[in-house]
């Protein structure tokens, strides 16, 4: 685990391909430590280039929903 990843308190979010460079997606989420909001996004028919991806949508909907919600969650 990096000292980096660990320091990361903000939200974040996750988004690899099902057959990413990560090995295993759910011990990713160990390393950031600090994060009081951290969701992961594993995409269906993807690799490690997700916008070559037939798939690439619902990686960008994601996005745009987690983006949505930190957005929304800073208004209140």
């Amino acid at each position: 685990m990096s000292r980096e990843a660990a320091s990361v308190n903000l939200p974040l979010l996750i988004g690899m391909g099902e057959r990413d460079v990560c090995q295993d997606p759910l011990r990713e989420l160990a390393a950031y430590a600090s994060c009081r909001d951290i969701a992961l996004f594993v995409g269906r028919k993807m690799g490690h280039m997700h916008n070559f991806a037939g798939t690439r949508h619902a990686l960008w909907r994601r996005l745009t929903a987690f983006i949505d919600q930190v957005a929304a969650e800073k208004r209140t």
